[in-house]
């Protein structure tokens, strides 16, 4: 982990910055039913709010045995859709490249069956971009394993310092 990264596992409302963060762990703390986490089926995209739906995601969470997840893309938002380009709704995670860091955090969140916060850089399929946050909010049945998982992504460009964007120096 760099300098630059914020990594939270089972973080709480404080831990998060504010804004759409916030409103997505909300959404997620106030589908909670009877048992630890929120059941998948309080999951629709009816329901999650409008100021996150664009951002958000879904995956569902597979076992194949000996403890191995597959997961695979469920839905994703519009802001989600626009930035990588193309959309991998129904196909599993191992068939597109460049998902390799988000599994590692999915297998974290479903496996402690908390929550993760991440900010910093992302660099997926020569994007590079220097801040990213992503959260990420498993669901599952009373007493069984996770099959879901909500996720909220929002990404910053750094804006370029006025005097190199002029084309000034120091003098």
């Amino acid at each position: 982990m760099s300098a630059a990264e914020i990594v939270y596992i089972n973080p709480t409302l404080a831990d998060l910055p504010d804004g759409r963060c916030k409103t997505a762990f909300r959404f997620w703390l106030s589908a909670h039913g009877a048992g630890d986490l929120p059941a998948p089926e309080a999951i629709d995209v009816l329901i999650i709010p409008k100021s996150i739906v664009a951002n958000a995601s879904i995956y569902d969470v597979e076992d194949v045995g000996d403890g191995e997840k597959r997961f695979r893309f469920r839905f994703l938002g519009t802001a989600i859709l626009g930035a990588i380009g193309f959309d991998p709704t129904g196909t599993y995670f191992d068939d597109v490249a460049g998902t390799g860091p988000l599994v590692g955090r999915l297998l974290e969140c479903v496996n402690a069956r908390r929550p993760y916060f991440y900010q910093g850089p992302l660099f997926w399929r020569n994007i590079q971009i220097p801040v990213y946050r992503s959260l990420g909010l498993p669901f599952a049945k009373l007493d069984a394993p996770v099959t879901m998982v909500m996720a909220f992504a929002e990404s910053y460009r750094s804006p370029t310092p006025r005097a190199e964007a002029a084309g000034e120096g120091e003098s």
